[in-house]
């Protein structure tokens, strides 16, 4: 079937022959069957058809041609046609590609694509004949005649033509030899265009580039070889026609070329507008040259195009070179721009979605030799003879090279005449500049291109950064962190020339105006400062300006060089390998190289004037090295006007690496460029300086901002310093910035904002090290500075100089700083003297105190008055201090700065009162001082109460020396409680609830501590004693019933003025008067003349409970098992004190005071529970002394064991009752002695007689006397009368058989405690309203088990740390188990040592074990210190559980030795809220030893005193004020706790809640059968059997309770 339709088809092919040659058709008839029969055949036999029949064809469209061209339009429609004829034409040309090639009807072919390409025709036909003329023309190639070239050029009509398509042009026929000219008629159009149609030739010219890469495709080439000729022709042709005369303005630089091209600038930017024919021909050119996917072209073979547009070095050449044009356009070419740059850069960089780079062919060598196989045959570009021509590859380092240069064309200042061409622009130069920081991350290159790049970012910066404007501003940022970037990032790669170096210093130094360089600048110096501090002193720096907390870190190069390092310094020193590290040994080799060359080798301006500003770059002088300078250098040399930047940064290192890389080459990794350390070094030295000097730049602001970042490095470098972790004599370079910082001062005015930071830096670099060793000449250069800064009268910089040195420079070990005392001084009164509250007023009176606590009147001071330095004596200047002080406690307008005024003269009052004597009488302001705290506190004028509280917590302190205060000034302690009485009167009717109570703990503390006689002394002329006043004031403030305002107490307050303050006080907190009052007036009832008891000041309240001594619980255990004891009451007095009623056998209490005693066999015990704390009671009846008659009972020689009192001690070794008249007066002695609670008025023994009544005259008691002794006398003479009558003595012996039984037998087991109650007179029906029975149960020993653990006293927990010298870290600091002498004696003075085994008292947490701490107690308050010395170590579990207390303690102690490092990341933990640290002050300049104090808190507002930050304080009151400082710290932060309460709240809570629930309500019947008989007894009492029971001799409770009772 197929073969029969094949011959069919074959057959009508024959047949159309002859069709096509019968004329009498018409032309279109033949020419459409032709088309129909080609289209119906197959594709084969129509191809051989057209290629036996191409001349009959070729004549056939040759007359259609014609007739067309003749046929008028506005007759005919000729659509049909035309199509018809010119599908025929191409497909005669596609088909005949031999015949063509040598030249067949060129002539003929020619005309008739001429007449399509008339630009009178339709814009269709004109395309169509443009496609037509390419494949015509690219099949003959070399045989085209030059009417075909010339036709090739005029294709696009356009500027750069001198004429348009030639519609006449001359034939030429070559038959043979022989070329004959026909000059035939002009044509005419085939399809006219209409009028409004207009053919841009832009759009022609698109066509034309499509159709160059389409054509060749579309022929039926012989072989595939003539295709690559073909398109390689064509392509060959557009670079000389339309690229060389579009472009012919641009120079051609050959990239083959070593030299690379010229850097783009003004003279090279295009500035006429581009036509839309090139613009469309550089499209194309990067729509072809792109290798991206998504600028890939379909059905076209992309390999191919890109070896033919590559196929020579001139192709290479005029590419990159149309790139370059085209990125010098105008603002206005942002697409095409753009899409160049696109296509520019996906050569080398990785796409943003993620895709890699697709770089050209001639990047790979292997791609070049195989398009070198491919085209050597071809011809080359006319005019080229390279033999290497064909040879297209380019070294990946030279593109990026010309790559790098072309794109800075758009870095340059175009002309924008809008805004939206404005912000397009910016959009590209991000773009450009973007593309170079990814370059420098993601591509490796060499040196001479890093060099390329670094240069062109020098030259774009110069030239966008001339003027500042809404462009630049945009741009300044990325720019300048992408130089700087860029920068270093190619020093640490590879080594850059000194040019490039002085180049950027140059550049940077004429933009210092830009804040974006000033930022960047120093954003990169932190970034080579966190470098430096890694690899040279392996720290690592936090992340941010706020320079958190964090351990120090060594460096983590983990890698056989440290182990090779370790070993060979191990097998040489002999010491562990783990005290050095590669980083130490190469720093101190590069760094002692330093050193010793700075000694000993002049180099270009090595010396340094007064005048010379500028630190050098080559010289590193840390701070210890500036005592190897001479007096001349106080800093760094400068960089001399005739010496380079790059000779100044390489001078020392290049020859000392050499060195040490000779030397020890394991050491050595890198180049001086490169990431080592010696590149760390060198980048370091030479970014800071990079900006030149500082001093000379010209704008205020610029110049502030530059000192402000030195200040942030400066911040940078000390925490480097303070968490270094090996030892070295070299540190980092903070002193590299001080020759800078002393020339800032002597700019004029306009540059204060620099000034008053450089001030600041220099009092830092002084002070804030305390290992740095400065020069003499540094100081006196700081010295003379100071004197001059503080002489001008400039009111900012003197703030910053008191700010800054405040008292820290009083402690720094710094010689001579005693000249500025004087001027010190005058500066903080200047300070404190004027209105300005946002002054440094706190530190001026800090500086103040200090210089009263150091100065020494002998030592001479600069001359605050003259300019010129001179000497004057101080002899009055701590007398002037004084006054001072004292009248800025009372008049000064800021809150702290009023506080620390306070806190000063207090601690100076209690230094005097220490230190006082009978040869060394106190200060006389010491009563001053005293007057100003108590009017303080009274003030009615000061609004501030906060000051009163503080006022109140010093004159508890200072309650501590009463002893002193009533030996040298003997009225101030009745003064002072008359004054907090009336005080505390005042406050009762506008209540500040925390005042008030303060001043009632202040007037109960000096009321404990003033001896009795004082307090019950009336006074001149006064009807009530102090402790009557007291208790009147108490009792208002606890009924709440106000009396009139009490009289005015004997002092004169001071004039107290207000203070300013912007703090609100929440006091969330409030305090109950009312219930502070009564536990204030409970602690009074019971504990004046009576506190410390025998059991000491941590027994203040009993231990004892309902079980102990109890014989119905021989376990001693409080459980519910004593409910059932008959011997056991519980009440309930006036509904706010819990009694236990117990009665006991004598022989089980074996507790008391009455050893010896003849008492009764039964005694009562009362344990009183109340909200203010727990006290026991025994009570028995006593018969006599040990001599008494025979019946009553006493303990036998082993029973009796009485308490550790003096009364026994005294009766026992003593006479006393030797001369006693009669046993009375003995037992009364004995009885005050042993119980002086008991006294009736204090002062007075119990055996003093009675007064006598006023009626009682002379001659009644002589006769009472006389009769008295009259039957004394006549019983003497009887006795001995009947000494011998044996009537009186038989009568005598039966008396003494029938005496009293010897034993008492007792019937109920509480009738001795019931007999005591109503003895007590809580028996009677008239009391029955105030005393009730408790419901017992199990509730109810719940209820008094949980009453028994709440305090009785404030308690407080401190954690003191020792840090010796020398030790950094936590560990070190926790190994401690001993301390200095000066830390023992501190921590001697701020208690008393007890044994944790025995201490009865408050432990804070501690293990009751072996070990001893620091304990202090009054009789509101309990202290202890959680010493790090005194407790257990040798372990990581006791270090854990010594970490564990410290660092749950609220406030934290640190004693630091010289040498050693604390702050806060070095115990980090959640609490430590307020932090002291303690350091010995340099004693060069004192006559006592002195410390200066560091608070640090974390709540903000907080006051602590009499201790602040800052304080300087002599170590002999060191321990006291630390101790009352300590106390008032925590204090506070418990007050700062939401909800807190004091112990008496608590306590007062859960007594309420235990009366509320259990008491008992029934009647006066039931109350007395209960306090008859708890519980009835159903068979005799087993305990009163037998005293000596086995199961009570046996029983271990009674030496518990012997421990646990303290008698009252």
């Amino acid at each position: 079937m197929t073969s029969m339709f094949g011959t069919k088809k074959h057959a009508d092919l024959k047949k159309l022959i002859t069709k096509l040659k019968d004329s009498s058709k018409g032309i279109f008839g033949r020419i459409k069957s032709l088309r129909n029969a080609l289209c119906e055949a197959a594709e084969a036999e129509a191809s051989e058809f057209l290629r036996e029949n191409y001349y009959l064809v070729f004549y056939l469209i040759s007359d259609a041609f014609e007739h067309l061209e003749n046929i008028s339009t506005k007759t005919h429609k000729k659509g049909d046609e035309v199509d018809v004829t010119i599908e025929m034409l191409e497909r005669l040309i596609m088909e005949n590609p031999d015949p063509i090639s040598i030249g067949w009807q060129q002539n003929g072919m020619g005309r008739l694509i001429k007449r399509l390409l008339h630009p009178n025709n339709l814009k269709e036909k004109r395309e169509i004949g443009i496609k037509l003329f390419l494949e015509w023309y690219c099949i003959m190639r070399d045989s085209s005649s030059n009417f075909c070239d010339q036709t090739f050029q005029d294709l696009i009509p356009s500027d750069f033509n001198n004429h348009s398509l030639n519609l006449q042009h001359d034939f030429i026929f070559t038959p043979g030899e022989f070329a004959l000219k026909i000059s035939p008629a002009p044509f005419n159009p085939i399809v006219v265009k209409s009028p409004n149609e207009y053919c841009e030739s832009r759009e022609l010219m698109r066509k034309m580039l499509d159709l160059i890469i389409l054509s060749p495709d579309s022929i039926r080439w012989p072989e595939a070889s003539h295709k690559l000729k073909a398109l390689n022709f064509l392509m060959n042709r557009l670079k000389k026609v339309y690229v060389g005369k579009l472009f012919k303005n641009s120079p051609l630089c050959s990239i083959y070329n070593t030299n690379p091209p010229p850097h783009p600038d003004k003279s090279t930017m295009v500035n006429d507008p581009i036509d839309g024919v090139r613009e469309e021909l550089l499209l194309w050119l990067a729509k072809y040259v792109c290798r991206s996917q998504d600028m890939a072209i379909s059905n076209v073979n992309e390999d191919l195009i890109h070896q033919v547009i590559f196929s020579s070095r001139h192709s290479v050449d005029v590419v990159l070179d149309l790139f370059r044009y085209a990125l010098l356009l105008p603002a206005s070419c942002y697409s095409i721009k753009k899409q160049i740059l696109y296509v520019y850069t996906s050569w080398f960089l990785t796409h943003p979605n993620g895709s890699q780079a697709m770089p050209p062919i001639f990047f790979n060598r292997s791609e070049v030799e195989k398009t070198q196989k491919m085209f050597e045959s071809l011809p080359l570009e006319p005019n080229v003879n390279n033999k290497d021509e064909r040879d297209s590859y380019v070294p990946f380092q030279r593109a990026l090279t010309w790559y790098i240069i072309h794109i800075a064309g758009i870095l340059q200042p175009y002309k924008c005449y809008s805004d939206l061409e404005q912000e397009r622009h910016l959009e590209l130069c991000s773009l450009v500049i973007n593309n170079y920081k990814r370059l420098s991350q993601e591509v490796r290159l060499e040196r001479e291109t890093w060099h390329e790049l670094l240069l062109v970012l020098l030259r774009s910066t110069d030239i966008l950064m001339v003027k500042r404007d809404a462009f630049t501003n945009n741009l300044a940022k990325q720019l300048f962190s992408t130089l700087l970037t860029i920068w270093l990032k190619a020093a640490q790669t590879v080594e850059i020339e000194k040019g490039l170096w002085n180049s950027l210093l140059s550049s940077l130094k004429s933009l210092t105006r830009w804040k974006e360089l000033i930022d960047e600048w120093s954003s990169r110096l932190f970034d080579l400062t966190k470098d430096l501090a890694v690899k040279v002193y392996g720290v690592e720096l936090p992340d941010g300006d706020k320079t958190k907390h964090s351990d120090r870190i060594a460096s983590r190069q983990n890698n056989s060089l440290i182990s090779r390092v370790n070993t060979e310094i191990e097998g040489r020193s002999g010491l562990p390998p783990q005290e050095f590290s590669p980083q130490k040994v190469k720093a101190q080799k590069l760094l002692q190289k330093e050193k010793r060359q700075i000694s000993g080798e002049a180099t270009p301006g090595s010396k340094l004037s007064l005048d010379d500003e500028e630190p050098q770059l080559s010289k590193w002088r840390s701070d210890s090295d500036l005592t190897a300078a001479d007096d001349n250098c106080e800093t760094l040399p400068r960089v001399a006007s005739h010496t380079s930047v790059y000779e100044a940064a390489n001078a020392s290192p290049a020859k000392e690496i050499r060195a040490i890389k000779s030397q020890d080459t394991e050491y050595s990794t890198s180049i001086i460029g490169g990431e080592g350390l010696e590149g760390a070094v060198v980048l370091w030295r030479r970014f800071v300086g990079i900006l030149g000097n500082v001093n000379e730049i010209e704008e205020p602001y610029s110049y502030g901002e530059i000192v402000r970042q030195i200040e942030r490095i400066i911040g940078k470098l000390e925490y480097v310093r303070d968490n270094m972790k090996f030892d070295c004599d070299v540190y980092p370079p903070i002193a590299w910035f001080s020759s800078w910082l002393f020339a800032a001062l002597r700019l004029d005015d306009s540059y204060q904002k620099g000034k008053l930071t450089a001030i600041k830096l220099l009092c830092k670099l002084l002070l804030d090290d305390p290992k740095a060793r400065h020069s003499l000449s540094f100081i006196s250069r700081f010295i003379h500075t100071i004197h001059t800064v503080l002489h001008s009268g400039n009111d900012e910089l003197r703030n910053i100089i008191v700010k800054e040195c405040s008292s820290k420079i009083l402690s720094a070990d710094v010689a001579g700083v005693s000249l500025l005392f004087s001027h010190l001084a005058h500066a903080s009164y200047s300070v404190l003297e004027s209105k300005d509250l946002n002054q440094p007023r706190k530190e001026a009176v800090s500086l103040l105190f200090g210089l009263l606590n150091v100065h020494d009147d002998s030592l001479p001071s600069l001359d605050p008055r003259c300019l010129s330095p001179a000497l004057v004596e101080c002899k009055n200047l701590k007398e002037d201090i004084i006054q001072k002080l004292i009248y800025y406690s009372k008049t000064e307008q800021s809150e702290d700065a009023r506080i620390v005024a306070l806190n000063s003269i207090s601690s100076f009052t209690y230094k005097e009162l220490s230190i006082c004597s009978q040869d060394r009488f106190p200060h006389p302001v010491v009563k001053d001082n005293i007057h100003v705290l108590l009017a303080t506190v009274h003030s009615e004028k000061l609004k501030q109460k906060s000051i009163s509280r503080v006022a109140c917590d010093l004159l508890v302190m200072l309650a501590e020396k009463v002893d002193k205060i009533l030996t040298f000034v003997a009225d101030i302690p009745g003064r002072v409680i008359e004054s907090l009485v009336h005080t505390l009167c005042t406050l009762l009717s506008k209540p500040d609830e925390k005042l008030t109570v303060g001043v009632m703990l202040t007037c109960l503390e000096w009321v404990m501590r003033c001896p009795l006689p004082l307090l019950l002394d009336n006074g001149a002329g006064a009807y009530k004693c102090f402790l009557q006043k007291v208790f009147s004031a108490l009792e208002q403030a606890s009924s709440g019933d106000i009396q009139p305002r009490p009289d005015e107490p004997s002092i004169v307050y001071e004039t107290i003025e207000d203070v300013y303050s912007s703090t609100k006080f929440n006091d969330d907190n409030q305090f109950s008067i009312k219930l502070a009052a009564d536990a204030v007036i409970n602690s009074l009832i019971n504990l004046l003349g009576v506190w410390p008891m025998g059991g000491g000041a941590a027994l203040l309240h009993s231990h004892v409970n309902e079980a102990h001594d109890n014989v119905s619980d021989l376990s001693g255990e409080f459980t519910s098992s004593i409910l059932n004891a008959s011997n056991l009451q519980w009440l309930v007095s006036n509904g706010g004190s819990v009694i236990s009623a117990i009665q006991l056998p004598q022989h089980l209490s074996n507790g008391g005071g009455t050893g010896g005693l003849v008492r009764a066999e039964n005694q009562a015990r009362f344990l009183i529970r109340n909200f203010i704390g727990k006290y026991c009671w025994d009570a028995t009846f006593v018969y006599g002394m040990g001599n008494c008659r025979s019946g009553s009972y006493t303990y036998s020689n082993e029973d009796v064991k009485p308490l550790s009192n003096k009364a026994l001690t005294y009766l026992t070794k003593s006479d006393a009752f030797a001369n006693k008249f009669n046993e009375l007066d003995s037992f009364l002695l004995y009885i005050e002695e042993s119980s002086p609670e008991c006294r009736l008025k204090p002062g007075q023994p119990l055996d003093s007689p009675y007064p006598l009544p006023s009626y009682f005259g002379s001659e009644a008691i002589a006769n009472a006397t006389k009769s008295l002794t009259s039957q004394q006398a006549a019983e003497n003479e009887r006795t001995w009368t009947n000494r011998n009558n044996p009537s009186v003595v038989a009568k005598r012996a039966d008396a003494q058989e029938v005496g009293p039984r010897t034993k008492f037998e007792v019937e109920w087991p509480f009738c001795i405690t019931r007999l005591f109650l109503w003895h007590l007179g809580l028996g009677p029906i008239e009391k029955r309203q105030s005393l009730d029975i408790l419901e017992q149960g199990d509730p109810l020993i719940r209820h008094l088990k949980n009453i028994d653990k709440q305090l009785c006293r404030e308690t407080h927990k401190v954690g003191l740390l020792y840090a010796a010298s020398g030790q950094k870290t936590k560990a070190e600091m926790l190994d401690n188990d001993a301390g200095s002498r000066l830390f023992e004696d501190t921590v001697s003075g701020l208690g008393w040592d007890v044994e944790l085994s025995s201490h009865p008292g408050f432990t804070g947490g501690l293990s009751r074990n072996k070990c001893t701490t620091t304990y202090y107690a009054s009789s509101w308050q309990e202290l202890v210190w959680h010493v790090s010395t005194r407790m257990e170590s040798g372990s990581d579990e006791k270090r854990h559980l010594k970490l564990k207390h410290l660092g749950n303690d609220e406030v934290l102690v640190v004693f630091v030795e010289k040498g050693a490092n604390f702050s806060r990341s070095t115990l980090r933990t959640d609490f430590a809220d307020v932090l002291i640290i303690i350091k010995p002050a340099p004693s060069t300049r004192l006559s006592t030893k002195a410390v200066s104090v560091t608070i640090d808190t974390k709540k903000s507002n907080m006051h602590v005193g009499p201790l602040y930050n800052g304080a300087i304080v002599e170590i002999r009151c060191l321990p006291q004020l630390l101790r009352a400082t300590v106390l008032n710290a925590s204090r506070k932060l418990r007050f700062l706790l939401p909800h807190f309460k004091q112990f008496y709240e608590e306590r007062s809570h859960y007594v309420k809640m235990l009366v509320e629930e259990k008491r008992r309500r029934c009647t006066f019947e039931d109350f007395a059968e209960a306090l008859f008989a708890p519980v009835l007894p159903s068979i005799s009492v087993p305990y009163l059997h037998k005293r000596n029971s086995p199961a009570v001799e046996n029983s271990d409770h009674n030496a518990e309770s012997e421990l646990c009772i303290d008698h009252f």
